[in-house]
């Protein structure tokens, strides 16, 4: 596995150690009928567990007609626990470090990000379409639920 950005970050913050970070997301589109309106937003965090987590979003612009679309590309932690179901809800809505756009060569800057739900209301709220792509790591036909636990 090839380290991942929000894994660099948060071990160079001792924030998290290097086997904390297992997981990526990512975005492909198809460069002859899509491009990217906008820089791509990468937005990360660490859960209550110590993991690092993070969004993508990514506003692109279809190429024969300029119909918009935003993107945004999450994976959730895991685990069958109820104690990971409630770290994976809290993940909704944590706050995020976003690395703000740069050019090749000038170091990187950090700011406020929006958490992964603020990603979707601020689309909404701007009736952009939207793609979720989302690992949510979740178990909606666990036992517990079925019987109404």
């Amino acid at each position: 596995k090839v380290p991942s950005v929000c894994r660099q970050l948060k071990v160079a913050a001792g924030e998290a150690s290097d086997a904390a970070c297992d997981d990526g997301i990512c975005l492909f589109w198809k460069s002859g009928a899509w491009e990217a309106a906008a820089p791509v937003e990468y937005c990360g965090s660490s859960n209550a567990a110590g993991r690092c987590r993070a969004h993508l979003r990514v506003r692109l612009r279809r190429i024969a007609d300029g119909a918009p679309l935003t993107a945004v590309v999450a994976h959730l932690g895991s685990g069958s626990s109820a104690g990971a179901e409630a770290l994976r809800l809290a993940e909704l809505e944590a706050p995020t470090t976003l690395l703000a756009p740069h050019v090749l060569g000038e170091p990187r800057r950090e700011v406020a990000g929006p958490s992964l739900l603020g990603c979707l209301r601020e689309a909404v709220a701007a009736n952009e379409p939207t793609l979720l792509c989302l690992d949510a790591n979740s178990e909606p036909d666990r036992a517990d639920r079925a019987a109404g636990g």
